[in-house]
């Protein structure tokens, strides 16, 4: 993978999503580490560990990129303070923006509880992605506001709009014209 990486870095656009996912094998705990580069829309690094520290693995990933000469403008991670912190002492001057995807599927999880969703649940969890995957910030509030102010929301569904509502200006990060 990092062979491949070396011959496409022209491709990457140096705005890095970092997310790892704990996996059974063999009955041991293991978590795959997973560097993607936006621009180039792939994985462009990945570490296999049994236990020890994730931001000790983020940073073996982030130090094998930077030997290949990939240079970070920004990240996106689920947003483990820990995480941020790490990154903020290495780059402190790079911007990190959180997941969309993670903010989505933890505000999706306060209104549907098990396999079955309900249409106006559908209806709901398709409201919450229409205001996540805005294409500005401005735009996501008037959408926000415009849900928020609808007679009869759920309590489930009030929880989910305040959980999401404080992360909007972490998730438009580098969805600025800038990082394009």
């Amino acid at each position: 993978l990092l062979e491949r990486t070396k011959h496409h870095l022209k491709q990457c656009d140096g705005v890095l999503v970092l997310d790892g996912k704990m996996i059974r094998i063999q009955g041991k705990l293991f978590t795959c580490f997973v560097a993607w580069d936006r621009g180039f829309k792939r994985p462009i690094h990945f570490l296999l560990k049994e236990g020890g520290e994730k931001e000790l693995w983020y940073w073996r990933l982030l130090v094998d990129l930077e030997r290949l000469g990939y240079k970070p403008k920004a990240f996106v991670s689920d947003g483990i303070m820990s995480l941020k912190e790490s990154l903020a002492d290495r780059y402190p001057n790079l911007p990190h923006q959180r997941c969309t995807v993670h903010i989505f599927l933890a505000a999706r999880s306060k209104v549907i509880h098990g396999k079955k969703i309900d249409d106006r649940s559908k209806k709901f969890v398709d409201q919450l992605k229409d205001i996540l995957w805005s294409k500005t910030l401005n735009e996501a509030k008037r959408k926000f506001k415009n849900i928020w102010d609808t007679k009869g929301l759920t309590r489930s569904e009030r929880i989910a709009l305040r959980f999401i509502y404080p992360t909007l200006k972490e998730c438009f990060i580098c969805r600025d014209s800038k990082w394009k």
